[in-house]
């Protein structure tokens, strides 16, 4: 899901605004959203240890 987003949100900004659209980015995109989504999760396991 993080990667179809990345790709289409660069995507959509390739089509609207006169930037060419870069893969690299869109892996980057993803990852960076992928690491986001683990530490939340690993928060929640923390949190839930901690009660």
């Amino acid at each position: 899901m993080c990667a179809t987003y990345a790709v289409w949100s660069l995507y959509w900004k390739h089509v609207f605004d006169p930037e060419p659209f870069w893969p690299n980015e869109a892996v980057v995109c993803a990852t960076l959203q992928l690491r986001r989504i683990h530490q939340e999760i690993a928060q929640a396991r923390k949190n839930i240890r901690d009660i």
